[in-house]
């Protein structure tokens, strides 16, 4: 996992690996989070990339590493149901 921030830009990249995070919470966790921002989501061989851009200024840093925690809990409860 990698979170890189731009503030210039407001904008958050973060590169999740593919191994490990599943797609599906990426995806919903993305739907969760835009009232806050805006995502987009590529991928290359081994990661999942994401852009999330800031539709208003915040602590770039700490919502790019909620956005990951996020991806995990929504991992974990569908792991238990």
């Amino acid at each position: 996992m990698g979170v890189l921030v731009d503030i210039e830009k407001n904008e958050i990249y973060i590169s999740l690996n593919k191994e490990f995070y599943d797609i599906q919470a990426i995806k919903e966790a993305i739907m969760d989070f835009e009232e806050i921002c805006d995502g987009e989501l590529n991928e290359d061989l081994k990661n999942y990339n994401l852009t999330l851009k800031l539709k208003e200024q915040n602590d770039l840093c700490s919502i790019g590493y909620e956005f990951c925690n996020y991806v995990l809990g929504l991992m974990k409860n569908e792991y238990l149901i």
